[in-house]
C-alpha cells in the first residue's frame, strides 16, 4: 500500500445542499471507488451470513468525519436493520428514519437492479 497523502476534500450534502470541507490523510489506493457507486442507486450489501443480504438505496459516497481514512458509502436499507439515521457523532451526511442507516465501505457494496423485497407476514405469527 502506498503512503498516506493529505487531502482536502469538499462535499456537498444532496439533503441540505451545504458545503463541507474534509482534511484527510488517504492512500491512492483508498480513493478508488467502483464507478457504479453513485446516490440513489439501489444496492445490496454482503454479509458475514451466508444467504442473507441486505438491500438499500446508497445516499452518501465519500470521506467521513468519523474515520479519518478512506470513502464511506452511506446506505438507507430498506428495512430498520441499520445502525443510524445518517448520521453519525452529532455529523449528518443523509437523512433516514432511525435504525435504517448505516455506512458500509465500498467493497461491500454491490449496486445493480436489486428491487426493495416484500416482506411476507404471516396471520399466525403477527
Amino acid at each position: 500500500m502506498s503512503k498516506p497523502i493529505a487531502v482536502s476534500v469538499f462535499v456537498v450534502s444532496p439533503d441540505t445542499r451545504s458545503e463541507r470541507r474534509f482534511d484527510l490523510h488517504i492512500t491512492v489506493e483508498q480513493l478508488k471507488v467502483p464507478i457504479d457507486i453513485s446516490v440513489g442507486a439501489r444496492c445490496e450489501v454482503e454479509t458475514d451470513e451466508p444467504g442473507f443480504h441486505k438491500r438499500g438505496t446508497v445516499r452518501f459516497v465519500g470521506p467521513t468525519k468519523f474515520a479519518k481514512t478512506g470513502i464511506w458509502v452511506g446506505i438507507e436499507y430498506d428495512e430498520p436493520i441499520g445502525k443510524n439515521d445518517g448520521s453519525v457523532q452529532g455529523e449528518r451526511y443523509f437523512t433516514c428514519q432511525q435504525n435504517f442507516g448505516v455506512f458500509i465501505r465500498p467493497d461491500r457494496v454491490k449496486v445493480g437492479d436489486y428491487p426493495v423485497e416484500e416482506i411476507n407476514f404471516d396471520d399466525e405469527e403477527m
